[in-house]
């Protein structure tokens, strides 16, 4: 996988429009949102980004972020 297919921490930070923390402790353990990938590691853990995107466009995502 090239680093385009992955995603940090810091880049679903970006995407789910919150903080690095935010999307660390509650945006990443959300029921449904993907695993990490194959080749994410403790000190540098990454994110299929197809995966990521379609969990955050999803109306349910996207209704529960609003409230």
């Amino acid at each position: 996988m090239s680093n385009k297919e992955l995603l940090t921490i810091e880049e679903i930070a970006e995407l789910t429009r919150c903080t690095v923390r935010h999307a660390r402790d509650a945006v990443v353990r959300l029921q449904g949102f993907p695993k990490e990938a194959p080749v994410s590691t403790p000190r540098n853990r990454l994110w299929v980004a197809r995966e990521v995107i379609a969990f955050a466009t999803r109306e349910n995502y996207s209704q529960t972020t609003q409230s």
